[in-house]
């Protein structure tokens, strides 16, 4: 279980392909099949949309200086996760759980290397959603292709073993800069507290 620091989006072998990185090197990867990740890619927003009110209290707290980060990755490394998807009934070889004001992308094999659960935070979904969709279009293309169609099931196994050799980080994947990273996160809770308004403004009928 590592708690998403960076979030690599690629695609390979007709899969979406998610590889992330924590503060302490360790790196998680799942590949999605592009038959399943628009349903993926759905829950995923709508999950971040239901994490996001508790993720920006407890932003409050933990964000704002870098000393407090190892604290609120720390802390969010011990909120259950794995006994939270161990009561999912009926779970999925990829499932969702939100909780703690994140969200727990879970994959079995052949979808991850091994039992694999990924926290990101609902910032990190919103600013990724585009890159992921955009991921997914191109792998169904690919998919439709004769030869990655006739690979089967080993599409999961080759996309993996192609994310866990490849040099971190891959092409294309920027570290952004911490005036930047604030500025991006300024601009999502802006956008949080809009929508919040709305709602309030215009609730839904009874």
């Amino acid at each position: 279980m590592i708690v998403s620091d960076v979030l690599e989006i690629r695609m390979d072998f007709g899969m979406v392909c998610l590889r992330s990185r924590d503060r302490r090197g360790g790196v998680a990867c799942i590949a999605i099949p592009a038959e399943m990740h628009a349903d993926v890619h759905r829950t995923l927003h709508q999950a971040a949309m239901e994490a996001e009110e508790d993720f920006w209290k407890l932003s409050a707290e933990h964000f704002g200086s870098e000393d407090r980060y190892p604290a609120y990755e720390a802390w969010l490394l011990d909120q259950g996760w794995p006994a939270l998807a161990a009561r999912v009934p009926d779970p999925s070889e990829v499932f969702m759980i939100t909780h703690s004001g994140h969200v727990g992308l879970f994959a079995d094999p052949p979808y991850a290397p091994r039992k694999t659960c990924l926290v990101l935070s609902p910032a990190q979904l919103h600013r990724t959603r585009a890159g992921r969709a955009q991921a997914g279009m191109q792998a169904m293309m690919q998919a439709a292709d004769p030869e990655v169609r006739s690979l089967g099931q080993r599409r999961a196994v080759l996309a993996i073993r192609m994310m866990r050799t490849t040099p971190w980080p891959g092409a294309g994947v920027g570290i952004p800069e911490p005036q930047h990273a604030r500025r991006v996160m300024e601009e999502l809770y802006e956008g949080f507290l809009r929508r919040d308004v709305r709602e309030v403004r215009d609730p839904l009928p009874d």
